[in-house]
């Protein structure tokens, strides 16, 4: 189970590559979170527009981890959602410890 919610409002033109970097990290922040996050997480995504760029934001109330502990190699985390996102100009931060759970966030700017 999934919640998805929107808020925000843009008129703002994305690229096909913003779009695609996008939604590549998200689908796999939300693998990672159903790969590691236990059976009984409960997850979200919020999709947030801005004036200049999009916010998105993939939850779960599971098992947590240190991203710090993650290996340099891991496919998922830093090849997939980091050099996706980074390679459009955008951010991530991981917001996660153990028995926590964990937050994703992918920011990016047109302005940046």
């Amino acid at each position: 189970k999934c919640q998805i919610s929107v808020s925000g409002a843009s008129d703002l033109t994305i690229s096909g590559e913003v779009a695609s970097a996008i939604s590549d990290a998200t689908i796999q922040a939300l693998t990672n979170s159903l790969q590691h996050a236990g059976s009984k997480a409960q997850r979200s995504v919020h999709l947030k527009g801005t004036r200049n760029g999009v916010k998105v934001v993939i939850k779960d109330n599971g098992i947590g981890f240190r991203p710090s502990r993650v290996p340099r190699h891991s496919l998922g985390l830093r090849l997939v959602i980091f050099k996706s996102i980074e390679s459009i100009g955008g951010q991530v931060r991981i917001d996660s410890k153990p028995g926590n759970g964990a937050a994703v966030i992918l920011e990016w700017d047109s302005a940046a």
